[in-house]
């Protein structure tokens, strides 16, 4: 199917009107509610790279490859559920390796894969270079993107950068062993690697503002409790990644990705943590609440409230593959009233897979709709307050 840009100021067209059949754009909705004031409804965003591929017709690789295909995809899947952002990327966490060099390949269907490792020994640390963030691979692909939803709903919804955060990167550079090696035998090394890491992130954050991004996410799923201790995280994650928010502020990064506050005794370390990095919000993951009943969504709000850190609550995408309509609605409903009152509180669909029901990803929407119609009744968050 061939895709001009014509094809996309339609669509883009058609997104605007459906906006303003709405008391709010996506981007006022979201400035009310990131003050801690009530907008029109709860806003809801979803992280759709491969199921907007198979919405719009297209296959992932290309998506992943043509700028113009995966914005196409992206304004699809807007007039297709009714959600308020679109995805600036689409397999973050490889971009940056790629344009270093990493070898990469496309498994089936899905994303690209690390074929191996770029720096296999320790040595080639010092062997780095920085990538040339307009020319270097797929670098390009971002920006365009970034260019074409700025130009073209920018001025309703705009769109977000991403970047790997410093410990993902590394990570994803070295392999998660031989890095936890390094950290025990070499911490030198492992320190000059997130040095690098660091202007990695930053650099290609800032470019990607440059070219229309309106804020950046930091992704960073490998600095985890589940996988990093509280020690090693202190140490290698926690003062990096709050260097690249500093470069990135104003205005200003969250940090992305991060889980596993279920894996602490007290879960409350981790997310002081984001906050503390600068973080201009937070994420509540859903699969932490389900591992670890005693922490309660409405606690969770009232810290966050009180450090006014605006909460990006989960659905899983095994709710949103698995889950019957009734199920996600009753989820939704449950999450709204313990949370949403107040604002500072988006809804997030987290990964969308390709799989996905597309009903199941209109019953969460419509759920969103119906009970995050402010003003919400339900404020048990403020009892924790």
């Amino acid at each position: 199917m061939k895709i001009g840009e014509s094809d996309l100021e339609n669509l883009a067209e058609q997104v605007h009107q459906r906006v303003a059949g709405e008391a709010m754009t996506p981007l006022q909705r979201f400035a009310i509610s990131n003050r801690f004031e009530e907008p029109d409804r709860v806003p809801v965003i979803f992280q759709i790279h491969e199921h907007a591929a198979r919405v719009a017709g297209l296959s992932v690789r290309r998506i992943c490859q043509d700028p113009v295909a995966h914005v196409y995809a992206q304004l699809v899947a807007l007039l297709e559920y009714g959600h308020d952002l679109p995805c600036g990327f689409a397999d973050c966490y490889n971009v940056e390796v790629e344009a270093m060099g990493t070898p990469l390949v496309y498994p089936g269907e899905g994303f690209p894969e690390i074929q191996r490792h770029l720096l296999e020994r320790r040595e080639d640390i010092g062997r780095l270079e920085m990538p040339d963030f307009t020319r270097a691979r797929r670098m390009p692909w971002v920006l365009e993107v970034n260019r074409l939803l700025g130009r073209l709903v920018g001025d309703i919804m705009g769109a977000y950068a991403a970047v790997t955060a410093p410990f993902s990167l590394a990570v994803n550079l070295r392999g998660y062993e031989a890095l936890m090696l390094d950290i025990v035998e070499d911490p030198d090394a492992a320190h000059r690697l997130m040095e690098f890491c660091t202007r990695v992130a930053a650099g290609f954050g800032r470019a990607q503002l440059q070219h229309g991004a309106m804020a950046t996410s930091i992704i960073d799923a490998w600095a985890s409790p589940p996988l990093v201790s509280l020690g090693v995280f202190d140490e290698f994650v926690l003062p990096y990644t709050s260097r690249v928010i500093g470069m990135l502020t104003p205005p200003g990064a969250s940090w992305g990705g991060i889980w596993g506050c279920s894996a602490l005794a007290d879960w409350r370390e981790l997310v002081r943590r984001v906050i503390a990095a600068g973080s201009t919000n937070v994420r509540a993951f859903a699969l932490d609440l389900e591992k670890r009943p005693d922490i309660r969504l409405a606690e969770y709000k009232a810290l966050l409230a009180a450090h006014r850190k605006p909460m990006l609550c989960t659905i899983t995408a095994r709710m949103l593959t698995s889950g019957s309509v009734s199920e996600i609605e009753g989820e939704v409903r449950r999450i709204i009233e313990a949370a949403a009152g107040g604002g500072g509180f988006t809804l997030y669909g987290e990964m969308v897979p390709l799989e996905t029901p597309p009903e199941n990803v209109r019953a969460l929407v419509r759920a969103a709709r119906r009970y995050g119609r402010y003003p919400i009744g339900g404020r048990a968050w403020r009892a924790f307050a």
